[in-house]
């Protein structure tokens, strides 16, 4: 195969060998002694081309040295790997299937207040719903586990939810595993309807209807579960008739019943944005603070609950809180105190912890605690975390930077400290939309999202994501003249100039066929291509655009002109003066189609077609585009059951298993968010995958990069039943499966992360029953660098840090290293790459 530049070598063999062997890691052959004699098994060409392409002027030097150790033969069978994908992978890493892989949501939710959160311990996890942030109220429901390192995964539960609110309460309900949630504020006023979330399978939203006369609509109230008596009581507030100090019980068993409560004793006064708590020890509840019609309050209430209720007013000790409404409130059972955080007075904001000490002679004080407290707020969530006793507040107004979704830890032992949960969140994502384009920038580790449209304007923005560590966004301000604002457009990366190629799309009147060129390095700038053909392609979106690296040319396929399909296939080349030419393949076309998908395949040198939408249906056909000196058209017949037919999915290619995989779109019955994957080896077939975790809301016009590095299909955005600005990964390990040193014995050991590092490794393993670790790191010529680990570990899931370091502690130098994994006689070898 004839390449026509140096650079164009450098990359091909980067992309169909080294790409393929080295950065999705297919794991080594098991029970090898040592990585430093390992059968070459690249073919004498593969090898030739290697060689030459190692010395291209585009090739980092890590990637260089890592390409001439793949000549001298550093890599075994990573041809191979590719070409039989890994199999029968039991118990995968972390619960993350080898095949099926696990969505994981990497957003955050959005700065809010007047949200309720509420523990889930079966899963420990909480769970937050509602709230009203800049653009509105809500009703979206969103989860943070909280074991590990604490993620965001929003939630998409099945049935009717309730209308997007504010100002209302919720509980969770032990004996039914689900989230009871009870009043508020939403856009056409307020209510006192009663709604259940399960949290068991798969979650659902239903509407109860209790059964006597209800509480008057209300917000502003609180609400607490009575484990003793399996109900919610409910206090407090405010509605048409203005401030209230009326309790209420909804019975949770059988057909859930109101019953008004009429406890002895003087009531508190009528008051809102109160806090109350139930104290398990004395089985009792307990109020604290609010606003009422003489102003701010501080006073303590408490409502015992056996036999006849009687209200009374503690009068405890110490110093009490300054009056305050907007503060959490929650009960420390290990502690048996009520702990008070932040608030406001109607003048100032406060991030002061008081805490009630219940046992003897109820005292208030002032706790303490180290680190750097959250700045001042109010009308934020909080909750008992009573695994690691602690409060997790979220969220909030402060006067100083405005609504928040921070999360804060306040840890509650014996020396009290704060520290900012560093949950997988991103910070100021782009605004939501449809119909963009994203990139993988391998150079940053980052993905390129420029585009679309947000349901009211077209957008022009450029935004990237970070992958490495906890994701952030950042806006880009590129240089020069941009493009207008434009959806249905497509977007590649031109490795060999280090750039963002972008090509047509329309802005609802125009068709486009212009071509912009976004640079990367340095001081990102904005160009466009001045292509030198006579006839360039019609102005279309809604097409195909792939990046042909043996040719070093983006080819366009199909789409709509404004007139009429397409099925025309256009190349532009990007070396020199860019210039299109059409492309006449031999055989059938594949029929006129728009919102279709391809990628391109490096092992057989082609584009494969999936779908998409033609004037009289759906389409679910397969197409091959041979890209050889005789570029040839052919139908695919995938055996298995194929995906619905569809249009506005999204797909990658998956290097690993050396598939496509696609996800989303819309058919027949609507938007979908099922995940197929279209095995390319052999003979092609489809399968439906099975994720582990909770997936994606179903959507379309999204848009789905493959992280190499991670090895994660990256999700932005798209259309459900509105434009979404959130981010998923769904994440394929490569567990390694070992059959024992003459007993049952199973480990796992996940990739190094990240891969390239600068700084620390992590080294993630998993082992099925107790056994000594050995984690030894080698150098290319297999010489040890470090011992990392050799101690006894108890059975699950463990993470070492490794920080770059030899067994002096002096950092070690760049290039490719491996990290073994020994326990018993059996081992199993990972590979890293350390950059400077």
């Amino acid at each position: 195969m004839r390449l026509p530049d140096t650079t164009s070598r450098a990359w091909f063999c980067m992309q169909s060998v080294l790409l393929s062997a080295f950065l999705m890691q297919a794991p080594l052959a098991t029970g090898q002694e040592q990585p430093s004699s390992p059968q070459a098994q690249l073919e004498p060409e593969v090898r030739s081309r290697l060689a030459e392409a190692a010395q291209g002027a585009a090739v980092a030097p890590w990637q260089r040295e890592l390409m001439l150790e793949m000549v001298r033969g550093g890599i075994a069978g990573a041809a191979n790997d590719l070409a039989a994908p890994p199999r029968g992978l039991a118990t995968p890493f972390a619960g993350i299937a080898a095949i099926d892989g696990a969505w994981t949501g990497v957003t955050a939710p959005s700065a809010r207040v007047h949200h309720t959160a509420i523990y889930d311990p079966v899963r420990d996890r909480v769970i937050m719903f509602g709230g009203q942030d800049a653009s509105g109220l809500r009703n979206d429901v969103w989860l943070l586990s909280l074991a590990g390192s604490p993620v965001w995964s929003e939630l998409s539960p099945t049935g009717v939810p309730p209308s997007a609110r504010y100002l209302h309460t919720a509980i969770y309900d032990p004996v039914r595993d689900r989230m009871v949630v009870f009043g508020g504020l939403d856009a056409s006023g307020i209510h006192n309807d009663v709604w259940a979330l399960t949290l068991a399978g798969s979650p659902a939203w239903t509407q109860i209807a209790p059964l006597a006369t209800p509480p008057s609509a209300r917000d502003f109230h609180s609400a607490i579960y009575d484990p003793v008596r399996d109900r919610m009581l409910v206090f407090g507030g405010y509605s048409d008739a203005g401030f209230r100090n009326d309790l209420w019980a909804l019975s949770l068993a059988g057909s859930p019943t109101w019953s008004l409560i009429t406890p002895v004793g003087v009531p508190p006064s009528p008051r809102y944005l109160h806090t109350a708590i139930y104290d398990s020890v004395r089985d009792r509840m307990v109020v604290f603070g609010g606003l009422d019609a003489s102003g701010y309050r501080n006073d303590v209430w408490a409502v015992s609950l056996p036999g006849n209720p009687v209200w009374s007013a503690p009068t405890p000790a110490g110093t009490p809180p300054s009056p305050r409404n907007g503060h959490s409130a929650i009960y420390d059972a290990a502690h048996d105190r009520m702990v008070v955080f932040g608030g406001y007075d109607g003048v100032s904001y406060f991030n002061d912890v008081r805490v009630l000490a219940f046992a003897g002679s109820p005292t208030w004080s002032l706790l303490a605690p180290s680190g750097s407290p959250p700045s001042t707020r109010a009308y934020h969530t909080a909750i008992y975390d009573p695994v690691r006793i602690r409060v997790v507040a979220i969220g909030g107004y402060n006067s100083s930077s405005g609504l928040d979704n921070d999360v804060w830890a306040l840890t509650l032992g014996a020396s009290p400290a704060w520290g900012e949960l560093a949950a997988a969140v991103t910070v100021n994502p782009p605004s939501a939309r449809a119909y963009h384009t994203a990139i993988y920038d391998p150079v940053r580790d980052r993905m390129v999202v420029f585009g679309g449209s947000d349901g009211t304007s077209l957008r022009n923005d450029v935004w990237v994501l970070s992958l490495s560590g906890s994701p952030a966004w950042t806006a880009l301000a590129p240089s020069g003249v941009k493009p207008s604002g434009r959806y249905g457009h497509t977007a590649i990366y031109d490795p060999v100039r280090d750039r963002m190629v972008v090509f047509g799309g329309s802005d609802g009147s125009n068709f486009f066929n212009d071509v912009w060129a976004l640079s990367l390095a340095g001081s990102p700038a904005w160009s466009q291509l001045a292509a030198a053909a006579p006839n360039p392609p019609n102005g279309r979106f809604q097409h195909t655009a792939n990046y042909d690296p043996v040719r070093v040319r983006m080819v366009v396929f199909g789409g709509y002109d404004g007139t009429s399909l397409r099925n025309d296939v256009w190349a532009l080349s990007l070396a020199g003066s860019p210039a299109w030419s059409p492309l006449a393949p031999v055989g059938t076309s594949p029929t006129a189609r728009r919102l279709h998908v391809g990628i391109y395949d490096p092992v057989r040198d082609r584009i494969v077609v999936f779908g998409g939408l033609d004037f009289t249906s759906f389409r679910y056909d397969v197409w091959s585009l041979s890209l050889t000196a005789s570029p040839a058209w052919s139908e695919l017949a995938p055996a298995g059951v194929p995906p619905s037919g569809r249009y506005g999915d999204r797909a990658i290619y998956d290097p690993v298993r050396d598939r496509m995989v696609l996800c989303g779109g819309i058919d027949g019955s609507g938007r979908r968010s099922d995940v197929w994957a279209l095995a390319l080896a052999g003979s092609p077939a489809w399968t439906e995958l099975a994720p582990a975790g909770i997936p994606p809301s179903p959507r379309s016009y999204h848009s789905a990069i493959y992280d190499p590095v991670r090895g994660h299909m990256v999700v932005f955005g798209g259309l459900d039943t509105g434009y979404r600005n959130d981010l998923w990964a769904l994440a394929w390990a490569s567990p390694v499966s070992v059959p024992g040193d003459g007993v049952s014995r199973r480990f796992e050991f996940a990739p190094p992360r990240p891969n390239p590092s600068r700084g620390e490794t992590t080294l993630d393993f998993e082992l099925s029953e107790p056994g000594r670790v050995v984690l030894d790191v080698f150098d290319a010529q297999g010489r040890r660098v470090k011992r990392v680990a050799d101690a006894w570990f108890a059975a699950g899931r463990h993470a070492m840090l490794w920080p770059g370091d030899d067994e002096d502690g002096r950092a070690i130098g760049a290039g490719m290293y491996f990290i073994r994994m020994q326990v018993g006689s059996v081992q199993a070898t990972r590979r890293t790459v350390r950059v400077r």
